[in-house]
């Protein structure tokens, strides 16, 4: 075959959580952003550190927005 398989496809994980294996290809949700894993890894242990924590883990796919007062 020509072709060499990156990645078995995406699948969503909802919000992004502490303390959870993240494989290449999940998407997760966080502060109304979607991101995709590039790194396998084990997310932070608390939620303060957040997902910035480990921002080179993830691809930034859709960016949100948060609605203002009016």
């Amino acid at each position: 075959s020509k072709w060499n398989l990156l990645i078995d496809g995406t699948e969503s994980k909802g919000n992004w959580a502490t303390g959870t294996y993240y494989k290449l290809g999940d998407v997760v949700k966080y502060n109304s952003s979607s991101y995709v894993c590039n790194t396998p890894h084990t997310s932070a242990a608390t939620a303060i550190l957040g997902l910035e924590t480990n921002q080179g883990y993830w691809t930034l796919q859709s960016e949100g927005f948060k609605l203002g007062s009016i």
